[in-house]
């Protein structure tokens, strides 16, 4: 039988293994407050899964983030030293 220290460190390596797998896709886009642009990347990253969209400059509706789906987590700062155009 196998000392027990040695079954912890396969663990170890088997854990740490695993976890060099995984991986997160990102994008980045500035969508000059584009619409049309805000469809497009919407659509490209459902079909590429992507994890994370860093946006710059995204469409505005009645000075509101608009064309981003509810099911996306939107974060903004919380003060600017600039307002929308």
């Amino acid at each position: 039988m196998a000392p027990a220290h040695n079954h912890r460190e396969q663990n170890k390596k088997n854990h740490v293994h695993n976890r060099t797998h995984a991986s997160i896709k990102c994008m980045q886009i500035n969508l000059q407050h584009s619409r049309t642009a805000t469809d497009n990347i919407m659509n490209l990253s459902e079909q590429d899964r992507s994890d994370i969209l860093f946006i710059q400059e995204p469409y505005l509706y009645n000075r509101k983030i608009a064309g981003i789906s509810n099911k996306n987590k939107i974060y903004t700062p919380t003060k600017t030293k600039a307002g929308p155009p």
